[in-house]
């Protein structure tokens, strides 16, 4: 798998290089690696320069280093294929005066962000020691859930695995919430174009009669009441949601809250939005909404 720089406010990751090998031979050598990953045995510089050049020389390993905003290396974060696991396995390691600041969990985050645009994965793992509680608080905190139990090498191993079509699907519903804000100037509804279907229908259902627009319809009047004033400061959310993937299909029940200021007058709502989406070339969008509320517009 083909790595790239990728940068945050604090940190920047970049592909491991020979040039690392000091980098490397302290953080392989920590108490952290050793107890929870193992011993590499690796005593000199010429032992973690061999060990890169495996690294490198592997296209199922990929090593992002993560260096703080002074260009310091403090951690790394991997995805591998095993041979004994079906998916590839993501990890992290960072040398001790960098850990419980919330490092790892950026670098990590950024590196599952970067699987989601450049690969068409379905499942990443994440495997760590049942001991080893602050790893396996940061995997969940990934959004990976308990898998099973797996012995290798005679040493139990927990697997943890996330679907990714499932963070696509989510990456998909906030951009269409996201789209009638207009907290920051004017709300962007071609996002709307980007998440649905060109033939996707629209249904409003509140107190049960039903309004059924095309994408064109439905943006047409919203366009005008979130740009002349009618509606100012709005923006919607989800805070509540369930789905469910089966294949190339996918629906969504969402619940979500909405607030702003209607023809002057501040207001909030709440509502439930029904998604149905479908998976075309590789690429998740939605065919289908519908939505009751009590303020609906």
């Amino acid at each position: 798998m083909n790595s790239k720089y990728q940068r945050t406010d604090r940190l920047n990751l970049k592909p491991l290089e020979l040039s690392d090998s000091p980098f490397i031979q302290e953080l392989v050598n920590t108490r952290g690696w050793l107890t929870f990953i193992g011993d590499r045995n690796i005593k000199s510089d010429a032992d973690a320069i061999n060990y890169i050049q495996k690294i490198i020389d592997n296209n199922k390993i990929t090593y992002w280093v993560v260096q703080d905003s002074d260009n310091t290396k403090i951690g790394v974060i991997t995805l591998i294929k095993r041979e004994h696991l079906p998916f590839y396995d993501i990890g992290f390691a960072f040398l001790p005066s960098f850990q419980g600041k919330g490092y790892a969990y950026e670098a990590s985050k950024m590196v599952l962000e970067y699987i989601i645009d450049t690969t068409d994965y379905q499942v990443i793992l994440a495997t760590t020691i049942p001991g080893n509680k602050s790893s396996i608080k940061l995997i969940e905190k990934l959004g990976l859930s308990f898998y099973k139990t797996a012995l290798q090498n005679d040493k139990e191993q927990s697997l943890y695995r996330l679907d990714l079509d499932k963070l696509r699907i989510d990456r998909l519903v906030k951009k269409f919430f996201s789209a009638f804000s207009n907290t920051e100037g004017n709300p962007k509804l071609n996002l709307l174009y980007e998440t649905c279907l060109d033939q996707a229908i629209i249904i409003k259902n509140t107190k049960g009669v039903g309004e059924i627009f095309d994408l064109q319809s439905f943006i047409t009047p919203r366009k005008v009441w979130l740009t002349d004033g009618t509606l100012q400061d709005f923006e919607e959310y989800e805070i509540e949601e369930k789905t469910t993937i089966t294949g190339h299909i996918a629906q969504r029940i969402s619940q979500y809250e909405k607030e702003g200021v209607l023809r002057d007058e501040k207001f909030s709502g709440k509502g439930t939005k029904m998604f149905q989406f479908i998976k075309i070339k590789g690429k998740w969008k939605i065919c289908n909404v519908i939505w009751d509320d009590k303020d609906s517009f």
